[in-house]
């Protein structure tokens, strides 16, 4: 099925459920408490002062800390 902007609406639900995760951890990025724990069992070591940007690893919505490398994943994408 396709939605009036001409796009699936397969696609169109991902995004709407990528910008409600948005809306929910954003905030939590600023607590070091929550944002230490992203890494636990990854083997990197985030920075003390850490800076966290939204990004899309192909479809793979998560956020990244530019310093470290660390990209963690909150939803996987159709890939």
């Amino acid at each position: 099925m396709i939605a009036t902007s001409g796009h699936s609406l397969g696609f169109t639900f991902m995004a709407m459920n990528y910008a409600r995760v948005i809306t929910e951890i954003d905030p939590k990025l600023d607590d070091p408490a929550y944002t230490s724990g992203l890494a636990v069992g990854t083997g990197f070591t985030l920075p003390a002062k850490q800076k966290w940007k939204w990004h899309l690893n192909y479809l793979d919505l998560g956020v990244l800390e530019k310093s470290s490398g660390f990209f963690g994943i909150f939803r996987k994408g159709p890939n």
